[in-house]
């Protein structure tokens, strides 16, 4: 049961969820040049509806659990299906619309062949203005990458080895777009050029990646779970360099066997991660240190495995999603917790978070005929829902979502949709 809410808030009687069956293939990731840091989060200026403390988790330094230096694969050259894009630059921020969209209003575009009736499993701002994403096959038998421009052109740069599954997430850092690949049921790395060429892919042996991050200090760190009887089983948070050299780090006894999903980088210079299974948040610094936060069971309701994304707000604390309760649960610095559930964003499942630099908190919200774009302060307070219409709007959800570099927001819609939303544009 929730505690009371503030006032203001007015909250709404939920509805019952479906959640939509995900699927969590094998990632893989890479580092330039040493360790990578995470979220933390500072105080706030919510009014919580629900405040609970957790508990901190004893400090364990974890020492490197495996250290191997693979070999990279041939550097191959993809062709794309769109324009080539140009090389790394700054994009002046604009708010000048697409032609045809309006405040609040959705704009969807089809992925073209090869990417009709694809999965859009990640999503970042890039260079140029354009946004990147990853997709694949659901079936699990093709993936690559992609751009769109604020216009709305789309390019493709597919996988073309003849084992290539999905890549399933991605991210922008050092001049190259790094992604997590599936080839043959073995997780890689890859590092691509904005034109779209696959310079070189690095294994990660034993293990299946999850989530990805790059950090101020020019590396990534994923989160992962063993799958080799050479590795000790459990969740790891990983690390891979340039070179390809993978270190990995297991979490402590308290969250024994669980994975770790998503993954963030924050103000603290640590890495903050979730393990839904755990019902958990932990933290881990560049050195090995880690920190496990378990979230009071007032919050969950034991429904555990309903922790579903991470990001850092405009007030420096981290948020997660409750995606089957409609509620996010604010985390401070220090480990304490604060729960608002926002069911006036509409009776559905929270799909992803995104921070926007109007403030906000965005949420891709799931549910059938009734999906949804939901914004909410760092106060709780519902300010903002727009739903899916048009063509696109039966039978279809909104998935990953992330700012982009114009004020707007891009998402995924299933199945082999992406589009945008630019809250900004002045009002029809």
């Amino acid at each position: 049961m929730h505690n009371p809410v503030s006032p203001a808030q007015e909250p709404l009687a939920a509805g019952p969820h479906r959640r939509l069956a995900a699927t969590a293939t094998a990632l893989a990731l890479i580092a330039v040049g040493g360790f990578v840091v995470g979220c933390a989060p500072g105080h706030g200026n919510g009014s919580p509806a629900n405040t609970g403390a957790a508990t901190p988790g004893a400090l364990e330094t974890a020492s490197p659990h495996s250290s191997v230096t693979p070999s990279p694969t041939s550097a191959l050259t993809i062709p794309t299906s769109g324009p080539t894009a140009t090389a790394a630059g700054t994009l002046t921020p604009t708010l000048t619309p697409t032609p045809g969209q309006v405040a609040g209003a959705i704009e969807t575009y089809e992925l073209p062949a090869p990417g009709e009736g694809q999965e859009v499993n990640g999503i970042t701002a890039g260079p140029n203005g354009a946004v990147w994403f990853a997709w694949g096959s659901p079936s699990g038998s093709a993936g690559g990458i992609g751009s769109i421009t604020a216009g709305g052109t789309i390019s493709l740069f597919p996988l073309t080895s003849s084992d290539a599954g999905p890549v399933n997430d991605l991210a922008w850092g050092g001049g190259s777009i790094w992604t997590l690949e599936d080839l043959g049921g073995q997780s890689y790395v890859g590092q691509w050029t904005t034109g779209g060429t696959l310079q070189q892919q690095f294994p990660i042996p034993g293990v299946a990646a999850f989530r990805l991050v790059w950090g101020p200090d020019s590396a990534l760190w994923f989160t992962a779970v063993a799958t080799s009887s050479q590795i000790d089983p459990g969740g790891f948070i990983g690390w891979i360099s340039a070179s390809g050299v993978v270190t990995t780090y297991q979490l402590p006894a308290s969250v024994a066997g669980q994975a770790p999903q998503s993954i963030v980088v924050g103000p603290d210079g640590a890495l903050w991660f979730d393990v839904p299974a755990a019902s958990s948040v932990g933290r881990i610094t560049t050195p090995g240190t880690v920190s496990i936060y378990p979230i009071p069971q007032a919050m969950n309701e034991g429904t555990n495995q309903n922790m579903n994304a991470l990001t850092v707000g405009s007030d420096d604390a981290l948020w997660e999603i409750y995606w089957a309760d409609d509620e996010l649960v604010r985390i401070s610095a220090d480990g304490s917790m604060q729960e608002f559930p926002v069911p006036g964003c509409a009776s559905t499942n929270m799909d992803d978070i995104a921070s926007g630099p109007d403030g906000n908190l965005w949420l891709t919200m799931q549910s059938p005929n009734d999906s949804a774009v939901c914004t909410v302060s760092t106060d709780g307070i519902v300010t903002g829902v727009y739903p899916l219409t048009g063509t696109v709007a039966a039978n279809t959800y909104p998935t990953v979502i992330a700012a982009g570099p114009n004020g707007d927001f891009w998402f995924g819609v299933v199945l082999g949709y992406i589009a945008s939303l630019n809250p900004s544009l002045p009002s029809p």
